[in-house]
Protein backbone atom coordinates (compact mmCIF):
# COMPACT_ATOMS: atom_id res chain seq x y z
CA UNK A 1 0.00 0.00 0.00
CA UNK A 2 1.19 3.06 -0.89
CA UNK A 3 0.40 6.46 0.65
CA UNK A 4 0.02 8.36 -3.11
CA UNK A 5 -2.92 5.49 -4.40
CA UNK A 6 -5.89 7.17 -3.95
CA UNK A 7 -8.86 5.18 -6.66
CA UNK A 8 -12.25 4.67 -5.56
CA UNK A 9 -11.90 1.41 -6.58
CA UNK A 10 -10.01 0.79 -3.36
CA UNK A 11 -12.73 1.79 -0.94
CA UNK A 12 -15.40 -0.14 0.57
CA UNK A 13 -19.31 0.41 0.78
CA UNK A 14 -19.53 1.87 4.44
CA UNK A 15 -21.64 -1.24 5.42
CA UNK A 16 -19.85 -4.09 4.34
CA UNK A 17 -18.76 -7.27 5.74
CA UNK A 18 -22.73 -8.45 6.81
CA UNK A 19 -26.40 -7.63 5.25
CA UNK A 20 -27.08 -4.34 6.41
CA UNK A 21 -31.06 -2.65 6.37
CA UNK A 22 -30.89 1.20 6.59
CA UNK A 23 -33.66 2.19 9.20
CA UNK A 24 -33.12 6.38 9.37
CA UNK A 25 -32.83 7.51 5.49
CA UNK A 26 -34.01 10.40 4.41
CA UNK A 27 -35.90 12.41 1.05
CA UNK A 28 -34.86 16.08 1.22
CA UNK A 29 -37.97 17.12 -0.22
CA UNK A 30 -38.03 20.15 -3.03
CA UNK A 31 -40.48 23.23 -2.11
CA UNK A 32 -43.51 21.33 -3.87
CA UNK A 33 -43.26 18.33 -3.20
CA UNK A 34 -46.64 18.00 -1.84
CA UNK A 35 -48.52 20.16 -4.03
CA UNK A 36 -46.85 18.27 -6.79
CA UNK A 37 -48.34 14.87 -5.23
CA UNK A 38 -51.41 16.46 -4.32
CA UNK A 39 -55.03 15.97 -5.66
CA UNK A 40 -56.24 19.29 -7.83
CA UNK A 41 -58.98 20.58 -5.40
CA UNK A 42 -56.12 20.77 -2.46
CA UNK A 43 -53.43 21.91 -4.95
CA UNK A 44 -53.24 25.46 -3.95
CA UNK A 45 -53.27 24.92 0.04
CA UNK A 46 -51.05 22.46 0.28
CA UNK A 47 -47.61 24.01 1.89
CA UNK A 48 -44.17 24.81 0.72
CA UNK A 49 -41.65 22.89 2.08
CA UNK A 50 -37.85 23.23 2.66
CA UNK A 51 -37.41 26.62 5.17
CA UNK A 52 -33.85 27.21 6.10
CA UNK A 53 -32.84 26.31 9.65
CA UNK A 54 -29.21 27.01 9.39
CA UNK A 55 -26.75 30.21 8.96
CA UNK A 56 -27.80 33.40 7.43
CA UNK A 57 -30.74 31.81 5.34
CA UNK A 58 -32.25 31.12 8.41
CA UNK A 59 -36.36 31.76 7.74
CA UNK A 60 -35.52 31.81 4.09
CA UNK A 61 -36.93 29.95 1.39
CA UNK A 62 -33.75 28.68 -0.41
CA UNK A 63 -33.92 27.26 -3.30
CA UNK A 64 -31.95 24.05 -2.81
CA UNK A 65 -32.54 22.30 -6.08
CA UNK A 66 -30.92 25.11 -8.07
CA UNK A 67 -27.73 25.41 -5.51
CA UNK A 68 -26.97 21.61 -6.00
CA UNK A 69 -28.56 20.56 -9.07
CA UNK A 70 -25.33 21.60 -11.27
CA UNK A 71 -23.27 19.06 -8.35
CA UNK A 72 -25.72 16.37 -8.37
CA UNK A 73 -25.88 16.32 -12.32
CA UNK A 74 -21.82 15.96 -12.08
CA UNK A 75 -20.79 11.93 -12.62
CA UNK A 76 -18.01 13.03 -10.71
CA UNK A 77 -19.58 14.53 -7.97
CA UNK A 78 -22.17 11.24 -7.18
CA UNK A 79 -18.46 9.11 -7.73
CA UNK A 80 -16.69 10.66 -5.29
CA UNK A 81 -17.35 8.01 -2.65
CA UNK A 82 -14.71 9.72 -0.06
CA UNK A 83 -17.20 12.28 0.41
CA UNK A 84 -20.10 10.13 0.58
CA UNK A 85 -20.63 10.54 4.16
CA UNK A 86 -19.53 13.84 4.47
CA UNK A 87 -22.12 15.41 2.13
CA UNK A 88 -25.43 15.96 3.92
CA UNK A 89 -29.11 17.45 3.28
CA UNK A 90 -29.68 18.42 -0.21
CA UNK A 91 -25.89 18.08 -1.18
CA UNK A 92 -25.78 14.16 -0.46
CA UNK A 93 -26.08 12.32 -3.64
CA UNK A 94 -29.71 10.97 -4.20
CA UNK A 95 -31.26 13.30 -1.49
CA UNK A 96 -33.94 14.41 -3.77
CA UNK A 97 -32.85 13.08 -7.25
CA UNK A 98 -34.51 10.00 -7.23
CA UNK A 99 -33.12 8.70 -10.05
CA UNK A 100 -29.16 8.93 -8.26
CA UNK A 101 -30.51 7.66 -4.98
CA UNK A 102 -30.13 3.73 -6.08
CA UNK A 103 -26.18 5.24 -6.29
CA UNK A 104 -26.00 6.28 -3.31
CA UNK A 105 -27.55 2.86 -1.43
CA UNK A 106 -24.64 1.03 -3.89
CA UNK A 107 -21.72 2.93 -2.14
CA UNK A 108 -23.29 2.67 1.06
CA UNK A 109 -23.35 -1.04 0.54
CA UNK A 110 -27.07 -0.87 2.41
CA UNK A 111 -29.44 -4.04 1.37
CA UNK A 112 -32.14 -1.73 1.71
CA UNK A 113 -33.53 1.73 2.95
CA UNK A 114 -36.51 2.93 5.07
CA UNK A 115 -36.91 6.14 3.37
CA UNK A 116 -38.89 9.00 5.68
CA UNK A 117 -39.68 12.55 4.65
CA UNK A 118 -37.60 15.79 6.30
CA UNK A 119 -39.87 18.48 5.97
CA UNK A 120 -43.44 17.45 5.77
CA UNK A 121 -44.19 15.72 8.88
CA UNK A 122 -44.96 18.78 10.65
CA UNK A 123 -46.94 20.01 8.48
CA UNK A 124 -49.13 16.71 8.42
CA UNK A 125 -49.31 16.84 11.92
CA UNK A 126 -50.75 20.51 12.39
CA UNK A 127 -53.24 19.20 9.40
CA UNK A 128 -54.38 16.47 11.46
CA UNK A 129 -55.09 18.68 14.57
CA UNK A 130 -57.39 21.24 12.71
CA UNK A 131 -61.12 20.49 12.00
CA UNK A 132 -60.53 19.83 7.64
CA UNK A 133 -60.53 16.66 8.02
CA UNK A 134 -60.46 15.76 3.74
CA UNK A 135 -57.56 18.26 3.93
CA UNK A 136 -55.49 16.42 6.28
CA UNK A 137 -55.75 12.94 4.33
CA UNK A 138 -55.32 15.07 0.99
CA UNK A 139 -51.73 15.76 2.16
CA UNK A 140 -51.16 12.86 3.72
CA UNK A 141 -52.28 11.17 0.25
CA UNK A 142 -50.24 13.59 -1.59
CA UNK A 143 -46.99 12.88 0.45
CA UNK A 144 -47.41 9.37 0.27
CA UNK A 145 -47.71 9.45 -3.33
CA UNK A 146 -44.82 11.46 -3.46
CA UNK A 147 -42.64 8.96 -1.19
CA UNK A 148 -43.95 6.08 -3.43
CA UNK A 149 -42.97 7.80 -6.69
CA UNK A 150 -39.38 9.00 -4.79
CA UNK A 151 -38.91 5.42 -3.81
CA UNK A 152 -39.65 3.87 -7.11
CA UNK A 153 -36.78 3.50 -9.80
CA UNK A 154 -35.35 0.79 -6.69
CA UNK A 155 -37.27 -2.17 -4.84
CA UNK A 156 -34.85 -1.92 -2.19
CA UNK A 157 -36.24 2.16 -0.83
CA UNK A 158 -39.08 1.28 0.97
CA UNK A 159 -41.44 4.28 1.02
CA UNK A 160 -42.78 5.51 5.12
CA UNK A 161 -46.16 6.58 4.82
CA UNK A 162 -48.35 8.61 6.51
CA UNK A 163 -51.64 7.93 8.20
CA UNK A 164 -53.86 10.53 9.47
CA UNK A 165 -55.68 8.75 12.30
CA UNK A 166 -58.70 11.51 12.86
CA UNK A 167 -61.29 9.61 10.90
CA UNK A 168 -60.43 5.27 11.97
CA UNK A 169 -62.94 4.79 8.28
CA UNK A 170 -60.85 7.50 6.32
CA UNK A 171 -57.58 6.04 7.90
CA UNK A 172 -58.23 2.53 7.41
CA UNK A 173 -59.22 3.37 3.80
CA UNK A 174 -56.11 5.32 3.29
CA UNK A 175 -53.75 1.96 4.01
CA UNK A 176 -55.64 0.07 2.22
Amino acid sequence: WSSDVCSSDLLMPYASGRIYHDADSHIMELPDFLRDHADPAFRDRMPRLGVSAIGEEKGAQVDWQARTCPLHNDPAYRADEGELLLRKNYYAVGSFERDHRPQALDQLGFASQLVFNTWSSGFLVEAEHRDDVAFAYAMADAHNRGMVEFCDPDPRLLPVGYVALMDFEQAAAQTA
